[in-house]
């Protein structure tokens, strides 16, 4: 700590905007690979969510016709 104490205020300034980089690049690569896990999973949501949902959909009309030709 004493080091640091000795060091002149350019440096004390630079130590610090390298500590706030080091810290942004850190953020930024958290955020990258979050958004890259939710674009996987919106992917696997889309092909398999959104397939049952329109057989859903097909199976409710058939079953509607059928129910009107019955009835």
């Amino acid at each position: 700590m004493d080091n640091f104490k000795n060091l002149s205020v350019f440096i004390k300034i630079n130590v610090i905007t390298v500590i706030a980089l080091v810290a942004l690049i850190v953020v930024i690569v958290l955020n990258a690979t979050a958004i890259s896990a939710n674009n996987k999973n919106l992917d696997e949501l889309k092909n398999s969510r959104y397939e049952i949902a329109q057989l859903s959909t097909a199976n409710s009309f058939i079953i509607n016709k059928i129910d009107e030709t019955y009835t």
